[in-house]
């Protein structure tokens, strides 16, 4: 990280922001993602708000550097497509490229394994290429599932090792 913000002159550092939820849990993460950035030079500061000022500023208009949260990079793309669709109500970041939005369109209307395989790296690839978000780890987040569910795994396409995967964690009965 040092050699590229050297590389994109910032070797000095910077100031940015980061709107979070007033909760312990996410309060907590904005911290460590501050301790985190601060080795870089990167002042980050906290701004607690309101749950409707969070979605506000998250959802509608957009304002804000960072946003730290339980948010998750699903590794499911008709999941994760409502991140990067440029129509869909749920692509905060305000990520738009055409070319993805139909790659998403098509690999939900195929039915071939190998094909849709195909379009999701072709997605993967481009969302590599364009960073439209950075998803970060934190330690605790594996708190959400508890691992004597059945059927409980990590998925190694999350690139969270940590963070527990939904699909599968239940039985055919649902116990």
């Amino acid at each position: 990280a040092k050699q590229l913000l050297n590389a994109a002159g910032q070797s000095a550092g910077f100031k940015t922001n980061t709107i979070t939820l007033a909760s312990a849990t996410y309060q907590g993460q904005a911290v460590q993602l501050k301790e985190d950035l601060r080795q870089l030079n990167i002042d980050v500061d906290i701004q607690v708000v309101s749950t409707a000022d969070y979605t506000r500023r998250a959802f509608v208009e957009k304002d804000f550097e960072m946003v730290s949260g339980q948010d998750f990079s699903a590794d499911d793309p008709d999941i994760l497509g409502d991140r990067y669709i440029s129509t869909s109500p749920q692509n905060y970041t305000g990520y738009a490229n055409t070319q993805v939005d139909t790659w998403f369109g098509q690999q939900t209307q195929t039915v071939d394994q190998k094909q849709r395989k195909v379009i999701v790296d072709q997605i993967q690839a481009k969302l590599m290429e364009d960073v439209p978000a950075l998803y970060t780890f934190i330690s605790n987040a594996h708190y959400f599932y508890a691992g004597h569910i059945r059927g409980n795994r990590r998925s190694p396409l999350n690139a969270n090792a940590e963070r527990m995967e939904a699909r599968g964690m239940f039985s055919s009965t649902g116990a």
